[in-house]
């Protein structure tokens, strides 16, 4: 397990020094701030078998359930920078669908300080935290929302463990499984302007969401974003083609990316990751 730890810190470590950051935060503070998280993960962890709750980063203390999560989350966000995107204004408009505790909210934060960022989560724990972060940082024009993005308004079961990533609606994948009821509300509720850019990692409800969302005419609003498609969360459904084929229609074009690993097994989970875009956008620049 340290081993592989030190095996996987050194791949983000030669990624930060051979990459080309085009954020404002810079090489050398993501670097620095990467080395002590690293060590103290190492450290505290894994060799001394202690849990931390927070930490400070780029000036802000955040809190989380788990390191570890907090170290995976740190390194597909600002190292990988999964949710770059390219705002033509300097006080864009986001919308976070699943921010947990925060970290994409801060990322964006520090790409755009003037952002108007509405954000969504599901699970009152992680809100509770959510907004300790977001309010602890001092994080301007950001609303938060305790509800969970849906294809629907109403209630809905939500399965999970504050302390994995793993939640979901009506499917039970979550760590510890613990079932409770919360607010669903369809995305198209709240998108009534031009939104610069889509964040959504909602555990296998994006197909149904993106389907409302175009049925109401609000998919034409999106700029741009980036999706977190979860394939055969229940296994035997195969609709990533049907997913896809929404942008297609509406005349967006799209990149795929996903670490799947061979041998492939038939029915086997897999994330991948959709960025979208307005083709006609692309095409004006």
């Amino acid at each position: 397990m340290i081993f592989a730890s030190f095996l996987n810190f050194f791949y983000f470590f030669y990624l930060i020094l051979t990459s080309n950051y085009p954020t404002k935060i810079g090489k050398k503070t993501v670097f620095l701030t990467y080395l002590k998280i690293s060590f103290k993960y190492l450290f505290f962890v894994l060799m001394l078998r202690q849990e931390l709750g927070n930490e400070k980063i780029f000036g802000c203390k955040l809190y989380f359930f788990n390191y570890s999560t907090f170290v995976f989350l740190f390194e597909e966000i600002f190292i990988r920078q999964q949710y770059y995107f390219v705002a033509k204004q300097k006080k864009p408009l986001i919308f976070d669908c699943g921010a947990n505790v925060g970290l994409s909210i801060l990322y964006f934060k520090i790409i755009y300080p003037g952002a108007q960022i509405f954000a969504f989560e599901p699970d009152f724990e992680t809100y509770t935290k959510l907004k300790t972060n977001i309010e602890g940082s001092n994080l301007k024009n950001v609303t938060l929302f305790c509800e969970a993005i849906s294809g629907r308004a109403g209630l809905a079961y939500f399965y999970g463990d504050p302390n994995s990533l793993n939640c979901s609606l009506e499917r039970n994948r979550g760590g510890s499984g613990e079932k409770r009821k919360v607010s669903t509300i369809p995305l198209s509720a709240y998108v009534n302007s031009k939104v610069d850019f889509l964040k959504m990692d909602i555990e296998g409800a994006e197909l149904s969401v993106f389907k409302e969302l175009k049925k109401r005419d609000k998919l034409a609003l999106v700029n741009s974003g980036v999706v977190e498609y979860h394939h055969h969360i229940e296994k035997g459904n195969d609709n990533l083609g049907s997913f896809l084929f929404i942008f297609e229609e509406a005349g967006f074009g799209y990149q795929i990316k996903s670490n799947q690993k061979a041998p492939y097994k038939s029915g086997q989970y897999q994330d991948i990751l959709v960025f979208f875009y307005q083709k006609k956008l692309l095409l004006t620049n």
